[in-house]
């Protein structure tokens, strides 16, 4: 029974060293690493961060209690609009994801008590899935960016292919209705125009007008005129 319990005794030390060797390795890594969990796809409102290292913790400044006490109100304190538009935009797009798929680009972040957001970057994929196989939590690492490297070239393409991604993930919520519209606008069509051409009346085209601003967070027809073109749509 002693040499039982000495065996037990060394394979527990053993067992606690690696595992201390593993949380330095996590804390002392330069970057940040994080866990966020969507309890249901397609809600946002049940979207949090439930895991963060060290280095996660002290770029953005806030504790373990302050994220769980504001849940999904702490990506409404960190990210700017525009990134948490998108993030919002692309929870449906999550439960298509396979295991080996990693997603994620260049954003920006406001830590707590600053006046400037700052560039990150960062990536992520699926950590756990339910018992139904819905991806449930993700698995992030990143970076923030330093000031000199926002001004270089290779940035600014990384920003530039950044927000195609995220234009691709927004246009997975417009129908062939609504992208037949957005051709015909783009092209220059007014709405008698498209109403006739689509056999729809003004008041349904208006709408589908109205709709497809908001799905894309654009503010006029100009700008979605811009859109379509970058995109291919015109």
């Amino acid at each position: 029974m002693g040499k039982e319990l000495q065996k037990l005794k060394e394979e527990n030390d053993e067992l606690k060293s690696r595992n201390q060797f593993l949380e330095e390795i996590i804390n002392n890594a330069p970057a940040f690493i994080y866990i966020n969990q969507v309890d249901k796809i397609g809600d946002t409102a049940t979207m949090k961060n439930v895991w963060g290292n060290k280095f996660y913790h002290d770029d953005i400044k806030y504790s373990r209690e302050e994220i769980d006490k504001l849940g999904f109100d702490f990506f409404k304190k960190i990210l700017h609009p525009e990134e948490l538009a998108y993030t919002e935009a692309s929870i449906e797009y999550l439960k298509h994801l396979s295991d080996k798929d990693v997603f994620g680009g260049v954003g920006r972040v406001l830590s707590k008590n600053a006046l400037e957001y700052q560039w990150h970057n960062s990536s992520a994929k699926i950590h756990k899935r339910k018992a139904d196989g819905t991806p449930w939590q993700f698995i992030g690492i990143g970076f923030p960016l330093k000031e000199n490297v926002q001004t270089d070239k290779q940035f600014l393409d990384l920003i530039k292919e950044n927000m195609q991604l995220k234009n691709k993930l927004l246009l997975k919520s417009i129908s062939k209705r609504e992208k037949d519209i957005i051709k015909l606008i783009a092209n220059g069509d007014n709405t008698e125009e498209i109403s006739k051409k689509l056999n729809l009346s003004e008041h349904t085209t208006n709408t589908h007008r109205k709709n497809i601003l908001k799905k894309l967070q654009l503010h006029n027809t100009a700008a979605l005129v811009n859109f379509a073109v970058e995109n291919g749509l015109n």
